[in-house]
């Protein structure tokens, strides 16, 4: 009889615990691209962007963002600096070119930065392509982490909130 008692504790307290997992992943996923939004805030607010929903989803193992900057509003000169906000705050440079920079934060966070076509020609990305006029500033998180970044250890995001 003791043995029912016992079980019949623990069922009600096994279902809850499974609900709050639920609940915790949901949360989770609402809030893989919301760690995007202020990463892309702190190194590319001042270039005065523009975002198209088109070019943000989010899922639980995935996450994407990509900006656009007016060609008169950014240039070479500018990725430079941006290169070196990056390293100081722990990213690692990928490629960096005139055309095409790309940047891993840990393994799982990767940023792209396209010039426009008039700069780069027709280059491919591995996130995004170049647009006509504009620069296309992209940043992508994997749960599993990117090809690219795949032997860096996993660091916090919340580090560059």
């Amino acid at each position: 009889m003791n043995d029912i008692k016992f079980f019949a504790f623990l069922i009600p307290l096994f279902l809850t615990s499974c609900s709050i997992n639920k609940l915790e992943e949901k949360n989770e996923r609402k809030s893989n691209i919301e760690y995007l939004y202020p990463i892309m805030n702190r190194y590319f607010e001042k270039f005065d962007f523009k975002t198209i929903d088109d070019y943000k989803y989010s899922t639980v193992y995935n996450a994407f963002y990509a900006v656009q900057v007016d060609i008169s509003k950014m240039n070479y000169n500018n990725i430079k600096d941006l290169n070196d906000k990056l390293l100081e705050d722990g990213w690692n440079v990928v490629k960096t070119d005139q055309s095409l920079s790309q940047y891993c934060y840990g393994r799982n966070l990767f940023m792209e930065v396209i010039a426009p076509i008039e700069i780069a020609g027709n280059i491919s990305g591995e996130i995004a392509m170049p647009l006509d006029h504009e620069w296309n500033l992209a940043l992508s998180w994997r749960h599993k982490g990117k090809d690219k970044c795949s032997q860096l250890p996993v660091k916090d995001l919340k580090a560059l909130n």
